[in-house]
C-alpha cells in the first residue's frame, strides 16, 4: 500500500472528494427520505467535498516536489471531515434510516482509511 505515490495519492484523493460531493449535493437530497439527514446538512458536508476535490486536484495538476505539507494538510482535512461526520452522525442518529447510517457509517471508514494512507506516506519523507 505504500508503493502508492503522493501524486496517485492527491488524485485518488479528488476522485473520492467528487464522488462524495456529487452524491451528498445531489443524489441524497434526492433521495432524503430513504436517507434521513436534512438537506441543508447534505449541502454543507457536499460543499466542504468539493472544496477538498479541488485542493486535491490542483495538487495532483501542480505539485512535484515539496508535496509532504500539502498532502498532511490534506490528511487533516480529511480527518476533520471525519470527526464533523462522527458529530452530525450522533446529533442525526434518531433521523437518519438505516441506509442513512450505513451510508454515513461506510463514508468514515473509506476517509480513515485514506487519511492513514496520506500520513503515512507524508511521514516517509
Amino acid at each position: 500500500m505504500c508503493s502508492i505515490s503522493p501524486r496517485t495519492l492527491f488524485l485518488i484523493d479528488a476522485i473520492g472528494a467528487f464522488v462524495s460531493a456529487l452524491l451528498l449535493g445531489f443524489v441524497l437530497p434526492y433521495f432524503q427520505i430513504y436517507f434521513g439527514l436534512p438537506k441543508p446538512i447534505l449541502w454543507l458536508l457536499a460543499s466542504i467535498a468539493f472544496i477538498f476535490f479541488l485542493y486535491s486536484l490542483w495538487c495532483y495538476i501542480n505539485l512535484s516536489q515539496n508535496w509532504v505539507k500539502f498532502l498532511r494538510l490534506i490528511a487533516i482535512g480529511n480527518l476533520s471531515y471525519c470527526v464533523l461526520n462522527i458529530f452530525v452522525l450522533i446529533h442525526f442518529w434518531h433521523k437518519l434510516t438505516f441506509l442513512g447510517r450505513f451510508y454515513f457509517i461506510v463514508e468514515q471508514m473509506v476517509i480513515a482509511g485514506l487519511v492513514l494512507m496520506e500520513f503515512k506516506i507524508s511521514s516517509r519523507q
